[in-house]
């Protein structure tokens, strides 16, 4: 039974959702599009890095998570930042348009 109840409750507020964006339309929809997308990226990554150290602690149990994540911050991010902005960078003013 409280199956049933949850399946109401979630089709309840997608169809709620789907009235409140026929009654906007579009053009008034658009100015909290990038809000929802901007929040949609930032959990998507919190997510993605759980289930990377789900999947760390699952394959090799004696890992030290820690050292992880210095690793894949402490290295891929300045690396990210120094080379990936400049090469983006060029390759925009490089590119036609």
């Amino acid at each position: 039974m409280p199956d049933i109840v949850v399946m109401f409750f979630l089709l309840g507020l997608l169809a709620g959702g789907v009235v409140i964006g026929a009654l906007y339309g579009p053009q008034e929809g658009s100015n909290i599009t990038d809000l929802l997308i901007g929040a949609f990226h930032a959990v998507l990554a919190i997510f993605l890095l759980e289930m990377g150290l789900a999947a760390m602690r699952t394959a090799i149990p004696e890992a030290n998570i820690s050292l992880a994540m210095l690793a894949s911050l402490g290295l891929t991010f300045p690396l990210n930042v120094i080379l990936g902005i400049t090469l983006h960078h060029q390759l925009i003013t490089w590119l036609p348009g």
